[in-house]
């Protein structure tokens, strides 16, 4: 589920931000290519609708995620491993 930034915040640049509040496939589903659709179909929504950035946050001993949302652009944006990208 995504969300726009501005839900949280009245600054004009919160319009420009999306946040996935959840991505997840179930355990015995993963492997086959889910996520990777799921993320890339909601980036690609997130464009069409104008926003410019992306984030996204997991737990930070999930090294899994961590990698799989490295992969795809994002990068550590704070301590708490909320990753963030550019939507180009």
């Amino acid at each position: 589920m995504s969300l726009s930034a501005a839900e949280w915040h009245d600054a004009a640049e919160a319009h420009d931000w999306i946040f996935t509040d959840w991505l997840g496939v179930e355990e015995e589903m993963q492997g086959k290519g889910l996520g990777r659709h799921l993320l890339q179909r909601a980036l690609q929504e997130a464009r069409r609708l104008g926003y410019r950035h992306a984030s996204i946050s997991t737990s930070w001993d999930n090294h899994r995620a961590f990698l799989f949302y490295s992969n795809y652009g994002y990068r550590v944006a704070d301590w708490t491993y909320e990753f963030a990208r550019d939507l180009k």
